[in-house]
């Protein structure tokens, strides 16, 4: 049975309404999208359970899973083999105000959707007005959602790089006020000052936060300037939200004229050929790939507490959603290819609607519900006889706690 998107909006709705124009077929094809998110929001499906696994590093507080994992049912941790403990952030904050504590990790946090892998970090300068200094500055700021702290010693006028990357600063001190007639300032690489020690004090003004332009480089000469334009948008150093849009230039990296403190989103004009890679520099870092039939980077983010304190692996039962079909191969896993024609019912209904004949609409509506009812018994008996043969003994629906970011496939990219 064919399942693409092509047989499906085309085939499966154009044809079957005799009207193949293009605007139709965008419609139809908006009209399929819909229908499917709205046949995965009518049950807990058992087809969509699916199982994957993540490496979490030595200090990596939050990790970063893909957006098709969109119900996030358990996390187990391999080594000690348990079950994380899911939390929201407010719950977590709210019991845990200060989590800098490292070790095995048996709570997973919630933090919602984030459009980059890991943010941008920057390497940090002191220098002095004083020829002679060599007093210690203290950089307190975050790391990758951990408050970090990290010192510099002073030497002269000459800028001493900090060896602890941040992400941004929250706190400078000196170990001793600079004499009345010197000061210290804390740069970036470019340099801009965003922080100053003044004469007679010990502890710094932050007027702003570390920023550098961000890099796109795609993978495939085919996808050029004709093809279309990678949107960056962020907040600059100032706290001010920007955007830029980048002309794709094939393989060749292409830098960004504006500077980006942190990240909020990287989005695609356009399918491409290749990966678009996201990066910044000093330090090295990538923060987002945006896969060829995607227009956005999007993944999940989850905190761990302890901070795991030597790597660890982590298996995760997820219940899978549907990506939006942009391109004509294009399928709707993990639905069933025998539930195509549930799909087209609710499709049609719409596609009859907008051609004027709701008899039509209301039948095939009618013909949804059913086909819909029928599914969820089959899914039900799918379920006895998996427990039946002792495949799924030990699990309870009513213990069940996932993240759930429920996403309307229609709008899952923009």
């Amino acid at each position: 049975m064919n399942t693409n998107f092509y047989e499906l909006y085309f085939n499966g709705v154009c044809k079957e309404i005799r009207q193949e124009g293009t605007d139709v077929q965008t419609l139809a094809k908006r009209w399929v999208n819909d229908a499917v998110s709205d046949f995965m929001l009518r049950w807990p499906w058992r087809f969509a359970m699916k199982e994957g696994q993540h490496i979490a590093n030595t200090s990596e507080h939050f990790i970063s899973l893909p957006c098709q994992m969109g119900q996030i049912l358990s996390i187990r941790e391999k080594e000690s083999n348990r079950d994380l403990s899911l939390l929201s952030a407010v719950e977590f904050h709210r019991d845990i105000p200060d989590p800098t504590y490292t070790g095995t990790p048996y709570i997973a946090v919630e933090l919602g959707l984030s459009s980059v892998i890991k943010q941008p970090l920057f390497t940090i300068y002191a220098k002095s007005t004083d020829a002679t200094a060599d007093d210690i500055v203290t950089i307190v700021g975050d790391v990758d959602g951990l408050e970090t702290s990290a010192t510099i010693t002073l030497s002269g006028t000459t800028p001493v790089p900090c060896t602890t990357y941040f992400n941004r600063i929250y706190k400078v001190s000196v170990s001793t006020a600079p004499a009345t007639l010197y000061s210290v300032a804390i740069t970036d690489i470019t340099p801009t000052t965003f922080a100053t020690i003044d004469a007679g004090d010990t502890v710094g003004t932050i007027t702003a936060q570390p920023a550098r332009p961000v890099t796109i480089q795609g993978s495939s000469t085919a996808d050029t300037s004709s093809v279309g334009l990678v949107r960056i948008s962020g907040y600059d150093g100032d706290g001010i939200y920007i955007e830029e849009s980048l002309t794709m230039n094939g393989a060749t990296a292409v830098n960004s004229t504006n500077y980006f403190n942190s990240i909020e989103q990287n989005a695609k004009s356009a399918v491409t050929t290749g990966v678009f890679t996201v990066s910044s520099a000093s330090p090295s870092r990538t923060l987002a790939k945006i896969a060829p039939t995607e227009l956005e980077a999007q993944f999940i983010r989850i905190g761990l507490y302890p901070i795991p304190s030597e790597p660890i692996n982590l298996f995760i039962r997820y219940k899978a959603i549907p990506r939006k079909m942009v391109l004509d191969s294009d399928t709707f896993w993990p639905i069933p290819a025998e539930y195509k024609h549930i799909v087209l019912e609710k499709a049609l209904s719409n596609a009859w609607d907008f051609m004027k004949l709701p008899d039509r609409g209301s039948l095939c509506r009618q013909n949804y519900e059913q086909y819909v009812d029928i599914a969820k018994q089959d899914d039900s008996r799918r379920m006895i006889t998996e427990r039946s043969l002792g495949g799924s003994s030990g699990f309870n629906r009513s213990q069940a706690r996932g993240f759930s970011y429920p996403k309307n496939v229609s709008e899952s990219t923009t």
